[in-house]
Parts: C-alpha cells; sequence; structure tokens
C-alpha cells in the first residue's frame, strides 16, 4: 500500500479513498460539548451512530442488529468523529 502523502489535505486524502465526510458534524444531545480541547489535544466524546438527518441507530450486536450492520454502525461514528474535528478545529 503506497503512503500518503501527507502535505495534501485530509479531506483530499479521503476523497480519494471514496470515503465521504458527513456535511456537518451531529449535534449534541443535552447540554454537553462533542469536543474539548486542551493546547493540542483534542478529546472527543459523545459520539454515536447518527445519520445526517439526525436519525439515532440502535440495537445490540447478535440480538437486533448483524455484525455486518453493527460494522457499517461503526464506520458511521468514526465518519461523525471526523466530522466533528472537522468542524472544531476547521
Amino acid at each position: 500500500m503506497p503512503q500518503p502523502d501527507l502535505k495534501e489535505p485530509a479531506s483530499a486524502r479521503l476523497a480519494a479513498l471514496g470515503i465521504e465526510l458527513p456535511p456537518a458534524a451531529p449535534s449534541p444531545i443535552g447540554a454537553f460539548c462533542n469536543v474539548r480541547q486542551t493546547g493540542r489535544l483534542a478529546y472527543v466524546s459523545g459520539q454515536g451512530p447518527v445519520l445526517p438527518d439526525g436519525t439515532l441507530l440502535r440495537g445490540k450486536v447478535g440480538a437486533d442488529v448483524d455484525a455486518d450492520t453493527a460494522r457499517e454502525h461503526a464506520q458511521l461514528v468514526a465518519l461523525n468523529i471526523l466530522a466533528t474535528l472537522r468542524d472544531h478545529l476547521g
């Protein structure tokens, strides 16, 4: 696998992989922050499999959703985390 060009913006590297971030990070539910920044560190919390329309996907793996669906939910969480960092850090 070729090494990524770190001079290229992350958005371009994601696009090259066919990965598209949500247009906006999910809004936090309740009175909390999705990101806390201390110096050069950013802490992300409160993320879940939330669709762009705000729908929270739910289910217990094995009982309500199968492994492939759970994998899709996990990928959605990762994309939401990246979108949250993008919106917070620029």
